[in-house]
């Protein structure tokens, strides 16, 4: 995988899974829900805060405050934040959707494989 982190480009791979199946489930459950009915899944938003909860080892109100501000409200220096979205506007719109039970455990569930089992390349080999 090729990511970015500021303005350097950032390679990584996910590492051997022994028992992908039930993983592979949940995923899976998060997608039919979301063919069903509206899901508060943000990428940004619920990525940010996954990662703050498991590798910064925020509590998990400090870790919604810090994707909060990093992702989810927009300002002056962040104009494309995620609650700016028009779409997302339309679905959740005059409630707060990051504030509820729901996103966190859906944050989990689709970013804590993920984040626990990348491994970053400081180099690419050839």
């Amino acid at each position: 995988m090729v990511g970015k982190e500021g303005r350097r480009p950032r390679y990584a791979h996910l590492k051997k899974l022994d028992n992908a199946g039930p993983l592979l489930h949940d995923l899976l459950e998060i997608y039919w829900k979301g063919l069903h009915q509206k899901i508060p899944l943000f990428t940004e938003t619920s990525y940010k805060f996954a990662k703050y909860l498991l590798e910064k080892e925020y509590d998990p109100d400090r870790a919604l405050a810090r994707a909060r501000n990093k992702e989810w409200t927009s300002s002056k220096y962040n104009k494309w934040a995620e609650d700016a979205d028009p779409y997302i506007n339309i679905l959740f719109k005059n409630s707060e959707p990051i504030d509820t039970q729901e996103f966190k455990n859906i944050s989990l569930k689709l970013w804590k494989p993920i984040i626990s089992h990348i491994e970053i390349i400081e180099t690419l080999h050839e």
